[in-house]
């Protein structure tokens, strides 16, 4: 602040007789509130992400949660047990659909635990238990993630 008043009291005693030429305030305003407007636009783009990575943040920490929750039941009873628990819970929910809907969840589940042949016996016996494990975890998990979009769809029947 000192140094301000140095060069202004130092400066040349003549600039300050100098015209400016037409609309230099006008133009001068213009900047100034071109450059607020710049400011409060930022404000409100920093205030929409905020509320957009709250937004994002309520929707995707429970999909994280259920996702660990099934991580967690799958190391206790396996992915095909898992599979098996959400089905049966799924087939319960389904007897109080209507008859179409029914019979569309009824044969979703049906086809995705069909097997002919059971996939731990497709499997070679020279594998060793944990690569056995990986595979028959990978196999079910796609199959677990089938079940869990006909739950959401039978949730959205029920709303």
């Amino acid at each position: 602040m000192d140094r301000l008043r140095e060069i202004v009291k130092d400066s040349d005693p003549e600039s300050e007789s100098i015209m400016l030429p037409e609309g230099h305030k006008e133009r001068f305003f213009k900047k100034l509130n071109d450059r607020r407007a710049g400011r409060e636009e930022l404000r409100q783009l920093k205030t929409y992400l905020a509320i957009a990575a709250a937004l994002t943040f309520l929707i995707v920490a429970p999909l994280i949660k259920i996702s660990i929750s099934n991580k967690e039941s799958a190391n206790e009873i396996g992915y095909k047990g898992l599979v098996e628990e959400k089905i049966s819970k799924l087939q319960s929910l389904a007897v109080h659909l209507d008859p179409f809907n029914k019979s569309i969840v009824l044969s979703t589940l049906e086809q995705l635990t069909y097997e002919a042949v059971p996939f731990e016996d497709q499997l070679p016996e020279v594998i060793d238990s944990q690569r056995r494990m990986e595979y028959e975890n990978r196999y079910y998990r796609s199959k677990l993630e089938g079940v869990e979009r006909v739950d959401k769809f039978i949730s959205q029947l029920t709303k």
